[in-house]
């Protein structure tokens, strides 16, 4: 049976496209300039979201001026208050407080596998913050592969296999992670407790350190109490001891935003040449 459709060779010649092309950039061009979206009415309101494992978006208005009631309340001293934003990791305990935007919304640089809230209030130098509205409570999504293991046999791979398809998906620091995690062995230049209380985070930390990342930029992208950890060992020496005891080479030049999604990822080469779990430099001790 034939049939009846007959493709035009001319759609596809050069001259077509590029008129096709054309006329496509006539039509966006007639397009109106995209118009700010309305404002929002009035009224006490705070919202939260999670942009990526590192940034929180806030956005928030207030039905009433709230200095109004302040100067009513303080009278000259309402002056010294300003409208404040701050964020509390309610996890580790930390709190951060700075001055809120006039426009309404913030950004929060932030770290992974955390739980956070905002609030918005006045403060002044010295005096106690008075909390107006409190956001929603969000936490952020790790960084990493996931913890959890499928059991079904048809997904499970040994460690080695694991770690090669880490770094073909080019997962730099968790592959580096993974490797360790793999082989909680003991070696001469390393402390002991390094490896008796190796969990995920600790182990994505020194694949960082040992990846050759900054102190500063270990500050960035893990929590507070795993650089507190990691402040207690010479970091230095470690790092130079656990590139020795790695038996492959990893370097990673430079740790910057990947895409819109501000999420840090390593940049430059990474070695493909990676250990065998089973035996190797990584000697075990009895």
């Amino acid at each position: 049976m034939s049939s009846d459709f007959r493709p035009s060779s001319a759609e596809f010649m050069l001259e077509a496209l590029c008129a096709r092309v054309e006329e496509t950039a006539q039509k966006l061009a007639a397009l109106p300039e995209v118009e700010p979206l309305p404002p929002l009415p009035r009224a006490d309101r705070i919202r939260l979201f999670v942009q990526s494992p590192y940034r929180l978006f806030l956005y928030w208005s207030l039905a009433h001026d709230p200095f109004a009631t302040l100067r009513r309340i303080f009278g000259d001293r309402a002056t010294q208050y300003a409208l404040f934003v701050r964020l509390t990791d309610l996890l580790g305990g930390q709190q951060h407080l700075r001055p809120a935007s006039p426009d309404g919304n913030e950004w929060f640089d932030v770290f992974p596998a955390r739980l956070y809230r905002v609030e918005l209030g006045l403060f002044a130098p010295g005096r106690p913050f008075i909390r107006l509205l409190v956001s929603n409570e969000v936490r952020t999504p790790r960084a990493s592969v996931s913890p959890l293991l499928d059991q079904t046999l048809e997904f499970q791979a040994p460690p080695e296999a694991f770690v090669r398809m880490l770094v073909e998906a080019g997962q730099a620091l968790d592959a580096l992670g993974a490797a360790l995690e793999a082989t909680p062995m003991r070696v001469a230049d390393l402390p002991a407790e390094i490896f008796s209380e190796l969990s995920p985070e600790r182990a994505r930390l020194l694949a960082a350190l040992a990846a050759g990342l900054s102190l500063e930029e270990l500050q960035r992208i893990f929590a507070p109490e795993l650089i507190a950890w990691l402040s207690t060992f010479d970091y230095k020496a470690l790092r130079a001891a656990l590139r020795a005891a790695l038996p492959f080479a990893a370097e990673i030049s430079s740790l910057g935003p990947y895409g819109a999604s501000e999420s840090f990822m390593p940049r430059g080469p990474f070695s493909r040449f990676m250990p065998s779990l089973a035996a190797g430099r990584l000697l075990a001790k009895g």
